[in-house]
């Protein structure tokens, strides 16, 4: 990645630098010079290298054998260990810092040092430019060059609105980033296209949210007004709810991980939970991180019906 003053690379450990997988999904990456070796050749013809990026492969049952989240991942480091003078931006940026990021299907985005935006007939397949700003240094890691996190939250904010910008926030905060940091940096910007976003998503942010999928309900319920919301509301010891909203109803979001070891445990845990809080006479709202991504306005309407119930209880 020539051309650019970078930063020291991230040690494996130093999750505040990188996605914590980004070792493990680096290393499926099969790197292809311009003259590709037979054997190489026959395992692409035969199918069992799939290509991934310029002169990226990964062997088909290690792909298979991935989560969306991880071939998300996977697929980015690729593109950017791929391009020269380009560095990750925004939320694909964030993807691969370990950052969290809103849950749904986009296209690589990618900015050249100098700030303008090569032709349509140069991208990479699945990467999109952007015009951004040149940056003072961009951070490589393991042969990919990107934006920092701060900065990657601000390019997703401006880009992607408020819901993203919150999610991204949110993160920075649990993660030690200080206020006045992204504070500082919305200074330094200035005016630009969508930068209110970014300043309402830092209001709104909080340093104790404890997965994408809280951040994004608390999000949605920001857009449509109703509140007041208290996140990890400690109110049923020994459990914090993950979002209160006006003191009646418990929104409970779910992730996927935890059932990975023990599900059984899990489901059998969760319900014990959920009965003491309606035991506590609290309504609840239940949702996985998929659906709620997946379905932003059932769940809105969930919560309106929960409160309406709560109010005439």
């Amino acid at each position: 990645m020539d051309n650019f003053p970078l930063k020291t690379a991230a040690r494996p450990r130093d999750n505040k630098r990188m996605h914590p997988e980004l070792p493990y999904l680096n290393s499926l990456l099969v790197g292809v010079g311009r003259r590709v070796p037979r054997g190489v050749e026959k395992q692409i013809e035969r199918g069992e290298l799939i290509k991934v990026a310029s002169r990226r492969f990964v062997r088909r049952k290690d792909m298979m054998a991935l989560r969306r989240y991880q071939r998300q991942i996977l697929m980015t480091l690729a593109a950017a260990q791929s391009v020269n003078s380009s560095y990750l931006v925004g939320s694909s940026a964030a993807r691969v810092l370990g950052m969290w990021t809103v849950d749904v299907a986009q296209r690589i985005t990618l900015a050249t040092r100098s700030g303008g935006v090569p032709p349509r007939t140069k991208w990479p397949a699945g990467c999109v430019y952007r015009k951004e700003p040149p940056p003072e240094e961009v951070v490589q890691i393991l042969g990919a060059a990107m934006v920092d996190p701060v900065s990657a939250w601000l390019q997703t904010a401006c880009a992607e609105g408020f819901r993203a910008g919150l999610v991204a926030a949110d993160w920075l905060l649990a993660n030690k980033h200080k206020r006045s940091e992204l504070e500082k940096h919305l200074r330094e910007v200035g005016m630009r296209k969508g930068i209110e976003h970014a300043r309402r998503s830092l209001r709104e942010a909080v340093d104790c949210s404890d997965a994408p999928g809280e951040s994004y309900a608390r999000a949605l319920l920001i857009e449509e007004g109703i509140g007041p919301l208290k996140p990890q509301a400690k109110v049923v010891p020994p459990y914090a709810i993950d979002l209160l909203v006006r003191g009646s109803v418990a929104v409970e979001i779910d992730g996927e991980l935890k059932y990975d070891e023990d599900p059984e445990e899990a489901i059998r845990q969760e319900r014990r939970r959920e009965k003491l809080i309606l035991n506590r006479g609290f309504q609840v709202v239940r949702y996985s991180s998929t659906q709620v991504f997946a379905q932003p306005r059932t769940f809105i309407a969930d919560v309106r019906r929960a409160l309406e119930r709560a109010q005439k209880a």
